[in-house]
């Protein structure tokens, strides 16, 4: 694997969104991943499903923000490239 492999990107990106959540979001994520019924994780962590359910929205709108701003990244390095290129070629 090269340094620009996508294999690798997408891992680092997992492992970056992962940190951005807090140790309870981490906790819901790893059970939820693992299969754990929303009643079952409620129970086990000692909340309502309610909470529990909250805890999963909270971590999907953060994927999704995280999502968007790893896209904004990618659009702006492009996008600057492209400037350049044009730029160098007298556009």
């Amino acid at each position: 694997m090269l340094p620009g492999d996508p294999e690798i990107l997408d891992r680092d990106r997992l492992i970056a969104f992962f940190w951005s959540l807090n140790a309870r979001e981490r906790q819901v994520l790893y059970h939820v991943v693992d299969g754990m019924t929303v009643r079952r994780l409620a129970d086990y962590l000692e909340l309502s499903p309610k909470t529990v359910r909250q805890y999963i929205r909270v971590i999907v709108k953060k994927a999704e923000a995280f999502d968007a701003v790893q896209e904004g990244r990618r659009e702006g390095v492009q996008g600057s490239a492209r400037w350049e290129t044009s730029a160098r070629a007298g556009g």
